[in-house]
């Protein structure tokens, strides 16, 4: 059973994605968190949480400012609102579900990113979270610049760039300049699992295993031939296949690991 709402959050306005089984007491959910110029509607969000509703687990995802469904104009777009649309939808999931007992989060790219700099709060908040990253953007200053095809340079020059895939976004030169000031690459002295694509050119593989090593309760999945999509054959079905095994007993069991 799939629910929509538009959920208010002070000036913001959030739209959110609930995915419930429908039956029994809801003992886990997942928080879904898309990348950059991605939506809530993500394939791989949804494959994951028609896999998870089978264990009693719910799924709620959202927009970010200036995606998907969401009424907010693109200048929206920065890591405060950003952080407030993930803490709104944490707590819708709490209100919606208040017996679940394990929390996860998967986050993709840039909304791993803001994962990660949400962690403490979202810690004191959930206590211990299984965590499930897939390509993410630990050096998010440089990934966006690739993802906007320019320099720094260029771009404060320009002072601001239009991107996106099937919608276009205007995002200001500020957005880059606070990137840069939101250090992700460190320690969260937790588990994490890590999916990354090792022909990957948008998120940098040698970032991502460097990320592993600051991080040594994470496990790294390579996943050879991908890039940043993984769109071939069978990586959606591994995707979902590990992240269930993560999210039920926080083990890697059906691929090698870093």
């Amino acid at each position: 059973m799939e629910r929509t709402m538009m959920l208010p959050c002070e000036e913001l306005q959030v739209p959110c994605k609930i995915y419930d089984p429908g039956y029994g007491t809801i003992r886990r959910v997942v928080i879904g968190v898309h990348g950059l110029f991605g939506d809530k509607e993500s394939s791989v969000i949804a494959a994951v949480a028609e896999e998870m509703g089978f264990y009693q687990t719910a799924t709620v995802t959202f927009d970010l400012p200036g995606h998907g469904e969401s009424p907010m104009p693109g200048r929206t777009l920065n890591l405060r609102n950003c952080h407030r649309s993930l803490m709104a939808a944490v707590n819708l999931a709490r209100e919606e579900f208040p017996e679940a007992e394990e929390w996860c989060v998967f986050a993709t790219s840039y909304g791993a990113y803001v994962t990660l700099l949400a962690m403490d709060e979202l810690r004191e908040l959930l206590g211990h979270i299984k965590l499930a990253l897939r390509a993410p953007a630990v050096r998010m200053a440089e990934t966006f610049l690739t993802m906007a095809r320019c320099s720094q340079e260029q771009l404060l020059k320009k002072g601001r760039v239009i991107c996106g895939f099937d919608k276009k976004m205007e995002i200001p030169y500020s957005f880059y300049e606070e990137l840069t000031t939101h250090n992700a690459m460190a320690n969260y002295d937790m588990p994490i699992m890590i999916l990354q694509g090792d022909q990957d050119d948008i998120v940098l593989a040698h970032d991502v295993e460097f990320f592993r090593l600051l991080n040594e309760q994470s496990k790294l999945v390579m996943f050879p031939g991908t890039d940043h999509r993984f769109k071939g054959e069978g990586e959606l079905d591994m995707i979902v296949d590990l992240t269930r095994d993560w999210f039920l007993c926080e083990e890697v069991l059906l691929s090698e690991w870093q």
